[in-house]
């Protein structure tokens, strides 16, 4: 996962071989010292091994986190889909 700085640092992003810019809407829920907190977020760009996306406020690298992406298509459709990703360890770009 990389976590991309909010607005007041802003930077362009390689589009990396295998990695597809897509615009999802997230939601996150992280643990810092202080205990869990939630927020929001939107993907940039993923791949089968990486989420890039800007976070809201208060998530940090090398925090436990998990994110969760509601699925803009419907299994057989009808069936609402999420994906859920939970990290260890998170990565700045």
């Amino acid at each position: 996962m990389t976590v991309i700085p909010g607005p007041q640092h802003r930077r362009a992003i390689r589009v990396q071989p295998h990695r597809y810019p897509i615009q999802l809407q997230l939601r996150y829920k992280a643990a810092s010292k202080l205990g869990s907190f939630y927020g929001f977020g939107r993907i940039r760009m993923m791949s089968s091994r990486d989420v890039v996306f800007a976070p809201g406020e208060g998530l940090k690298p090398g925090m436990k986190a998990e994110i969760v992406v509601d699925w803009p298509h419907f299994l057989d459709g009808r069936i609402h889909l999420q994906l859920v990703c939970r990290f260890s360890k998170t990565y700045p770009n």
